[in-house]
């Protein structure tokens, strides 16, 4: 199933969203600031995976949207041949007759007013008798909508997971008393499967330690017992179906470093997963952040054997860095064969592994905080490319004051500047590469900014080295940037006047004196921002510590 369109005329503070996207889109990227809705629309796909048969239940922890006031419509697409018309009893000589004529499309129309209405009905290619009236055609097309969900209902597999942001992982370890419970456990049935599915983070990720323990006591009882009665026969061995063979080839694809080495026994411990990484066994709960959240949700993936549903995740940039995020994203939109993953995200490289036609940007309005008509990233080019230029989602460009300063990767240099400048929630330090590849990419967004509406805030700050003051002054003219005053930033933090600055204030309450550097407005008309930095207090230009 894949949703190929998502309309909300209103809800809480949407208004006027209407999602079109190729039906064969395997991923779909929602991007926008905190309280943009990117969020609520997950709540509502995972609200109505419950009315179109795809989830067993619903459990929002913002309550249930369908008793709030609202008018949504989702169309979802169904491959008709996935579907088995003949052998379900839901399906009627008639509806079989509308079945073949059906397109893969369900619609769900709902509305809450005083009272709620929510019908479900199926796109049926056009009726070839003319006397069929267009209200029988309705009724029909419910009919077999009715009919399609009860089937999809009727399926053993998990077709929908909703993972939420609420995803700390904090240490988990199963109690003693509760073994007894998890070893009776059918961890592997289907229908105990996809009846836990629609449950919050929180909670799948404590049944999720339990499922380790329980699966993996339970096959190593059925191995030890057809190893007796072969030996006991004078047959070999049986070979070990190792259940978690999937899951561990899929932790080694995403994460190459880390193995999944099993569950801990002994001791009188609790139990607990355990991975190997990088020569190193540790617990679940002692890997790195990163290694949780790829651990834990293709550990769900595993569990629910999600391959043609719908896969819902908020944030999830959680815990990842920018390569690994981007290698994430895309082992999940190729491993959901023929489903669709759906994501609400900050992240820049989640976009590029979307793409811009399949990237929606949500922009709240700051006045009546609503957010009305997302648009596709596709139809917004040049937004689009200093998007890309400045490594920032669009929404945020004209909120975020954005600095290029050398290097060719995040190390400890941006820390520096930020330790200099402050104001993490505004000021962006970028990565450029050397010096010439700042100027280049200041004077390439130049040329954008000259086609966009956005008001961009945005220079660069490149070392001193030994340039003389007419260089630095010609390079501040023509480029928009900051030459430092010292040879380079880790300077500010050993320069003499610096610190007598530093020390005056801690002491005697006199704020030292800053050198305020305003880059000039570029030529191309978009408006630039006075950044305050410590280059050389107190000193001339170029001097050395």
């Amino acid at each position: 199933m894949r949703v190929s369109r998502l309309a909300i005329r209103s809800w809480r503070n949407l208004r006027d969203v209407d999602l079109n996207m190729d039906k064969a889109a395997p991923l779909v990227c929602l991007v926008g600031e905190n309280g943009a809705g990117k969020s609520t629309v997950l709540e509502v796909l995972s609200a109505a995976a419950h009315s179109l048969g795809i989830s067993q239940g619903v459990q929002n922890t913002r309550g249930d949207i369908f008793t709030e006031p609202h008018d949504i419509d989702i169309t979802v697409y169904v491959p008709p041949e996935e579907i088995q018309f003949s052998e379900s009893s839901y399906f009627t000589d008639e509806l079989r007759d509308a079945a073949s004529r059906w397109t893969g499309e369900l619609h769900l129309h709902s509305v809450r007013g005083s009272a709620t209405q929510s019908t479900v009905s199926a796109g049926v290619s056009t009726q070839a008798d003319l006397n069929s009236s267009a209200q029988a055609d309705t009724r029909l097309s419910e009919r077999l909508g009715d009919a399609v969900v009860a089937a999809l209902r009727e399926r053993r597999e998990t077709q929908h997971l909703y993972l939420d942001a609420d995803r700390a992982y904090p240490p988990a370890e199963v109690p003693l008393h509760e073994y007894g419970q998890i070893f009776s456990q059918e961890w592997r049935n289907p229908d105990v499967t996809r009846n836990s599915a629609f449950q919050p983070s929180r909670t799948l990720y404590t049944e999720w330690i339990k499922y380790f323990v329980g699966v993996d006591e339970n096959e190593l009882s059925k191995y030890s017992m057809a190893l007796r009665r072969a030996r006991d026969s004078g047959n070999p061995d049986p070979k070990f179906d190792d259940p978690f063979e999937g899951y561990a080839a899929s932790l080694r694809q995403v994460l190459p470093h880390l193995r999944f080495a099993g569950v801990a026994k002994g001791g009188g411990q609790p139990r607990t997963p355990i991975f190997d990484s990088a020569g190193i066994e540790l617990a679940f709960s002692h890997l790195s952040g990163g290694e949780r959240e790829v651990a834990f949700i293709l550990g769900q993936i595993d569990r629910f054997r999600l391959r043609r549903g719908l896969l819902l995740i908020d944030e999830p940039e959680l815990h990842l860095n920018p390569d690994l995020l981007r290698r994430w994203l895309a082992y999940l939109r190729d491993t959901i064969v023929s489903g669709q993953v759906w994501i609400a995200t900050h992240s820049l490289e989640a976009v590029e592994v979307a793409g811009p036609s399949a990237t929606f940007v949500f922009e709240r309005n700051p006045e009546t905080r609503l957010v009305t008509a997302p648009k596709l990233l596709s139809g917004r080019p040049v937004l689009s490319a200093l998007s890309a230029a400045v490594g920032s989602p669009a929404f945020a460009l004209g909120k975020l004051r954005f600095i290029y300063i050398e290097g060719d990767r995040q190390t400890r240099e941006r820390e520096r500047f930020y330790a200099v400048c402050g104001d993490e929630t505004t000021n962006r330090f970028l990565e450029g590469g050397g010096c010439r590849d700042v100027l280049r990419r200041l004077s390439d967004i130049k040329t954008l900014s000259a086609e966009s509406q956005e008001q961009l805030h945005i220079g660069g700050v490149i070392d001193r080295d030994f340039r003389t003051d007419s260089q630095a002054d010609e390079l501040e003219r023509d480029y928009s940037v900051h030459v430092l005053g010292c040879h380079e930033v880790e300077n500010l933090f050993l320069h003499p006047e610096a610190i007598d600055a530093l020390l005056t204030s801690m002491f005697r309450g006199v704020t030292p004196p800053r050198e305020s550097v305003r880059w000039g407005g570029l030529r191309t008309g978009f408006r630039t921002e006075a950044v305050n930095m410590w280059p050389s207090v107190g000193g001339r230009r170029g001097s050395r510590p």
